[in-house]
């Protein structure tokens, strides 16, 4: 890295190559029309739409991650 280059955009240019690495692999839950990534959105109090997330979603977490956290019920797939 050099001096005037933020750890942030290190941080960005490692998590793209482990994304791609990732749905290279197929361990990934493809999206709609054959796209890698799937789109929630996420309510908040009385189930309004609060924002957006786009995410790779992981066929078995349980490879990656122990325990698996339950599901959040803020998020709803579009």
């Amino acid at each position: 890295m050099l001096d005037n280059e933020s750890p942030f955009l290190d941080m960005r240019d490692l998590s793209t190559k482990v994304q791609r690495e990732l749905i290279k692999c197929g361990w990934h839950l493809p999206g709609p029309n054959r796209t890698n990534i799937v789109k929630y959105g996420i309510q908040g109090r009385g189930g309004v739409e609060v924002g957006n997330l786009s995410c790779v979603v992981l066929v078995e977490p349980g490879r990656w991650v122990q325990p698996v956290p339950p599901s959040n019920p803020a998020l709803v797939k579009k």
